[in-house]
Formats: structure tokens, sequence, C-alpha cells
């Protein structure tokens, strides 16, 4: 036999349904060694616009293959080709 659901009121709805409160960010554990943070260089921005990365033996370039076919080159760093990439779309 099926039994009907118990009434609640309204306040108590939204008692249950509420949003519970973030928990506090934990503090970093000092005995996993950390990066130094890196000053951004906007790649995440680039490959959302459509930029796509290689990296080999010869360094790093950041390519478009549709549209205005932009090439920036061979770059020692992606932080470099990051740059020339954000020079070439100033030109546009």
């Amino acid at each position: 036999m099926r039994t009907e659901p118990e009434e609640i009121t309204l306040a108590e709805y939204r008692r249950l349904s509420a949003k519970l409160p973030r928990k506090a960010k934990k503090a970093p554990r000092v005995d996993i060694p950390r990066a130094d943070d890196q000053p951004r260089d906007g790649l995440t921005a680039l490959l959302r616009r459509g930029w796509s990365t290689r990296e080999d033996e010869r360094g790093a370039q950041l390519y478009q293959n549709w549209g205005k076919f932009l090439s920036t080159g061979w770059h020692r760093s992606l932080s470099d080709a990051c740059r020339a990439a954000k020079a070439l779309e100033g030109e546009g």
C-alpha cells in the first residue's frame, strides 16, 4: 500500500531546501611542494578565440587555420608566442 507523503509547512520546506553555506577553504598542505605563481599569459583566452598551439624542439607556436590564417612563428616559450598572437590580433 502506498502512503501519502507527510505534509510540511512552507517555512519547514524552505529550511530544508535552503542552500548550505560553503565550507571554509582549507589551507594548503605544507608537505606538498607547489610551483611558484606565474603571471598569466592569456593562453586560455586565445584558445577560446580559435587559436591552436604547437610545441616541439624548436619551441612553441600559436596559429589559426581559418579566417586570416595567422601564425606567430616559433618562439622559445608559450608566453612569448601568446604575446606575438595578441600583437597579431591587434593589427587586424
